[in-house]
């Protein structure tokens, strides 16, 4: 897998390039910074707060990246803070720092330490939710805030589909802000297609599919208009009628 990077002004974007593999998902994310006030002894006056785009159940992990300026001399205690988006888990203390050293960490939630003071988890659904890593010794204070988005298309993987048939897909967010819009899109418009939209999903149908149903299909996020993340896969439909069964077990994302 080979991970691209494009900047367009301020904004940062990144895919990943799947291959030639029928049926692949290839990822667009997107890196959104937005500052907030915060003050507090070894740190700067300025906090920084990150919106993060993942795909549920992909076989890659999830890092969250903290780097706080830490005082020589002094003792600090750190702690990764979860609450998630649907519900289950609100102000969960999931990792204990001292200083560099990881004293715990919530492995059986799917989280795990990673480099330095960076937290991985586990692409789960359930994982998605709002991250706080915060000082709490010598003094009280948030360091940076993450807020962690998970997308779940259904299936996963496409195989090619037979000429003629009725086909469905689905993509849900972990949860859905204010002024943004879950759709799926063909090349840059809304399809034609019949879709429905329920707890934060967005449902399309496809019938009787033909070589003209053949192309990229996006689950685009967009907020007020403007593009923020989007997923998507390639549809390839079968010359003939006949079933041809696919093995899809390669399609998954890898390292």
């Amino acid at each position: 897998m080979s991970l691209l990077l494009s900047k367009e002004g301020n904004r940062t974007s990144s895919y990943s390039n799947m291959g030639k593999d029928r049926g692949s998902v290839s990822v667009t994310l997107l890196w959104i910074l937005v500052w907030i006030s915060a003050y507090g002894q070894g740190f700067s006056a300025e906090v920084l707060s990150k919106n993060i785009f993942f795909i549920a159940e992909s076989r890659d992990r999830v890092t969250i990246p903290v780097s706080p300026m830490v005082l020589q001399g002094t003792e600090h205690h750190y702690q990764w803070i979860w609450t998630s988006h649907d519900g289950r888990h609100s102000n969960t203390t999931i990792a204990k720092i001292i200083s560099s050293t990881w004293e715990s960490v919530s492995n059986t939630l799917g989280f795990s330490k990673g480099s330095g003071y960076n937290l991985s988890m586990r692409p789960h659904f359930g994982n998605a939710g709002e991250f706080v890593f915060m000082q709490t010794k010598p003094a009280s204070v948030i360091v940076v805030r993450f807020e962690a988005f998970a997308f779940k298309v259904t299936p996963y993987d496409w195989p090619s589909f037979r000429l003629g048939s009725d086909v469905s897909f689905s993509c849900k967010l972990s949860s859905l802000q204010e002024g943004t819009t879950l759709q799926w899109e063909r090349d840059g418009d809304p399809t034609s297609n019949t879709t429905l939209f329920y707890d934060n999903t967005v449902h399309m149908v496809i019938h009787s599919v033909d070589q003209s149903s053949k192309g990229r299909y996006n689950c685009t996020l967009r907020q007020n208009g403007t593009w923020l993340y989007g997923v998507y896969n390639t549809l390839n439909v079968q010359t003939s009628k006949l079933a041809r069964f696919v093995d899809s077990s390669s399609n998954r994302l890898i390292n």
